[in-house]
């Protein structure tokens, strides 16, 4: 398989939608309850494309190989603040995402899809 999933735990709302319709692909992790992929591929690719169209975040994306590496790589060396999160969300600020780089946000049908996202999000 090309795609492979991974949640941006620094803007998962811990919701648990993900976990509730992929469980055998995605938990929630204790320490700070955000959803994170144990598992690749542990759903089928309807019920985890389900889960993603669920996250009211956008947090859930879909990378190559090398991306997830990377991001898997970079997730390790940081730290949540949840005082941080929740002050930034109380002043309206967006959770930064460690995402960057990793996905063309240049690319139309991301940018489509995030717009859907977004205006789903605001129903």
């Amino acid at each position: 398989r090309e795609a492979f999933t991974f949640v941006d735990e620094r803007a998962c709302v811990g919701c648990n939608l993900c976990a509730a319709i992929a469980p055998a692909t995605f938990y929630m992790e204790d320490d700070h309850g955000m959803a994170r992929v144990y598992r690749q591929h542990g759903d089928a690719d309807e019920m985890i494309s389900e889960a993603v169209d669920a996250c009211p975040v956008g947090c859930i994306k879909s990378l190559t190989f090398d991306a997830l590496v990377k991001a898997e790589t970079d997730r390790r060396s940081h730290t949540i603040n949840q005082a941080g999160r929740l002050a930034a969300r109380a002043e309206g600020r967006a959770p930064r995402t460690i995402l960057e780089g990793l996905v063309d946000t240049d690319d139309p049908a991301f940018v489509a899809r995030e717009k859907a996202r977004e205006k789903e999000r605001l129903r």
